[in-house]
């Protein structure tokens, strides 16, 4: 009967264990490496590399989260200034209405179908202003407050101040385009100047002079109610 040898009384098959479990340690160190792209993987492979790189990895998260917020800053400031711009464009359609209400001899009729379009502009101005939101925030709207946006990963922020754009903010809320049948009390240019005022209210009056007034005018002229500019 021959007896058997013992692989720990044979030397050469324990070198070849010893470099069967050497290539299996690197084998499964290389594919670690190719499935997660890193060469130092955890602080068995080089401790002092692998602190090294988990605090760089932090600072690039960071600033990632500070690039977001950014992003989501100049969004919703971007909303709220295409939100301006339509409401301007609003502001110089009313002003055009009130300029033709301004027109001499111009009928009831007429004088209505204005009034509906101011109003009608005067709503979508509040409607603009109540959707102009990005991300839950509005920098146009009647209750805006100061947008603080994240601007360094340590903490400091930029200050965006609200410009609240409201029919109440701009005192047009209770506009109309109510007038009397005798004129209007001042004509406004561009800039907001008075350059041609109606005789009968010169000097500032609330009331016309007595020579401005006919038997038939003086219901008309009792109560005017004048544009404002």
């Amino acid at each position: 009967m021959v007896q058997g040898l013992s692989i720990n009384t044979n030397v050469g098959a324990m070198v070849a264990l010893e470099q069967l479990n050497l290539t299996n340690k690197k084998l499964q160190s290389t594919q670690l490496r190719i499935t997660t792209g890193l060469k130092v993987n955890g602080p068995k492979d080089d401790a002092a590399t692998f602190q090294i790189a988990t605090r760089l990895r932090g600072d690039i998260a960071g600033t990632k989260a500070v690039g977001g917020a950014l992003a989501n800053g100049d969004s919703t400031i971007n909303v709220a200034i295409s939100g301006g711009k339509a409401i301007a464009n609003l502001l110089i359609e009313m002003k055009a209405k009130i300029v033709q209400a301004n027109q001499a001899g111009l009928d009831t009729a007429s004088r209505t179908a204005l009034e509906n379009d101011f109003t009608a502009l005067r709503d979508q101005l509040e409607t603009i202003v109540a959707t102009a939101e990005f991300n839950s925030t509005n920098l146009i709207f009647q209750s805006a407050s100061e947008l603080k946006v994240l601007s360094t990963v340590d903490g400091s922020t930029i200050s965006v101040s609200a410009q609240k754009m409201d029919t109440t903010t701009l005192t047009i809320q209770a506009s109309t385009l109510a007038v009397n049948t005798g004129g209007f009390r001042c004509q406004y240019d561009d800039e907001g100047r008075c350059i041609e005022v109606n005789p009968c209210y010169e000097d500032d009056r609330t009331s016309p002079h007595d020579d401005c007034l006919s038997e038939n005018q003086e219901h008309a002229w009792s109560s005017p109610i004048f544009l404002s500019h």
